[in-house]
């Protein structure tokens, strides 16, 4: 409840939140990869599936804030709704496709940091101390994304994410070191901004009543894309090494994250000058009373 109103407070709490989730899945590389390597790999998915359940009543005793509703919505109408108002608005609609790109570009090859590592020799007990500066540096963008989209400006902020995750894509691609190993912390930053720049800009364009139901859209259409990025960079990780899964994802970001940022740029800048034009527009002349 006493988030409501706090409207603009919602970059800085959202990457809180991420930072928190991050936090957590530091904290589970660096107890995990011990435990992996003290017992079985298959220990601490069951293990993991064992603190899962503890969630559940958590979640059973959360409740909404107590606000005024029209009527119940089912989920899946909400987001068909959701899909059709964004595609209605250009700059959303580009904005979603935009988002879906990033998240896939980032957490398909983050999946493969351990085949990474395996391959330039690291132990399996070893792994969690090698991802731990991947996630700390999550954690870190998460919680300074406020600032940097108000220093480098909202198009700035994200027009940085898909620079970063091609470069450090080529990087993991073009070299095989250790070394390059580098490469991955560019893009944890990525992991952690991300959902706080783009989720921002979402809540700040839909009305109050809608944000709800943009962001599950936003959601849904990056864990989409995320469900079929992630096999396919599987595939071509079984077939032609780890080297081709980076390039892979380097160029699709370089492309599709490049051609998606200026289709929302140009539609962003135009709804802000029809926006600005309709303030500026002139009130009628009085009519006089002869």
């Amino acid at each position: 409840d006493e988030l409501i109103g706090r409207e603009d407070d919602f970059q800085k709490i959202n990457g809180r939140l991420w930072a928190v989730t991050s936090l957590a899945v530091l904290i589970a590389i660096l107890i995990g990869a011990p435990i992996a390597s003290a017992t079985s790999l298959s220990f601490p998915i069951e293990l993991s599936a064992g603190i899962a359940l503890l969630a559940v009543p958590v979640a059973f005793s959360m409740h909404e804030p107590k606000v005024a509703r029209e009527g119940h919505e089912p989920y899946t109408m909400m987001v068909l709704n959701g899909v059709r108002e964004a595609w209605r608005q250009p700059a959303l609609r580009y904005m979603v496709g935009f988002s879906a790109i990033i998240f896939a570009a980032t957490f398909t090859p983050l999946i493969f940091v351990q085949p990474y590592l395996h391959e330039h020799g690291v132990g399996t007990g070893d792994l969690g101390f090698w991802q731990a500066p991947v996630r700390a540096f999550g954690i870190v963008s998460a919680l300074g994304a406020y600032r940097f989209v108000s220093r480098v400006g909202q198009a700035g902020a994200l027009l940085a994410l898909p620079i970063a995750l091609a470069v450090c894509s080529f990087a993991l691609a073009g070299f095989d070191s250790v070394v390059v190993f580098a490469a991955f912390l560019p893009m944890g930053m990525v992991a952690g901004m991300q959902n706080p720049v783009i989720a921002t800009y979402v809540n700040r364009r839909i009305p109050s009543e809608r944000r709800a139901t943009m962001l599950s859209v936003q959601s849904v259409v990056g864990s989409m894309l995320l469900a079929v990025s992630e096999p396919v960079g599987g595939l071509i990780a079984d077939q032609f090494g780890l080297r081709a899964v980076f390039l892979t994802f380097g160029m699709m970001v370089a492309t599709f994250g490049a051609i998606t940022y200026v289709l929302w740029l140009r539609a962003d800048t135009a709804a802000e000058a029809s926006a600005e034009g309709l303030l500026r527009e002139p009130a009628g002349e009085p009519v006089g009373i002869s």
